[in-house]
């Protein structure tokens, strides 16, 4: 889930900084903050805004879970 995060997270035109087992590191341009924010509220996904966005998948998120998330 990781994985197909961080690729719909690039086809977005975000930059990916790192994927790990259960983590996504992205690169946010500060004037997407709050637009992410408010977009990702909307959704039920909760975030604490930063410049440099860690996500994380929990093993209850299926893999439609993460593309209705998407940005």
């Amino acid at each position: 889930n990781a994985e197909r995060l961080a690729k719909g997270l690039r086809e977005a035109g975000y930059e990916v900084a790192s994927v790990n087992t259960n983590m996504v590191l992205v690169k946010v341009p500060p004037e997407r903050i709050s637009g992410i924010k408010a977009h990702l509220e909307k959704k039920d996904v909760l975030i604490l805004p930063r410049p440099l966005l860690r996500l994380v998948t929990h093993l209850d998120v299926d893999a439609a879970g993460i593309d209705r998330a998407r940005l």
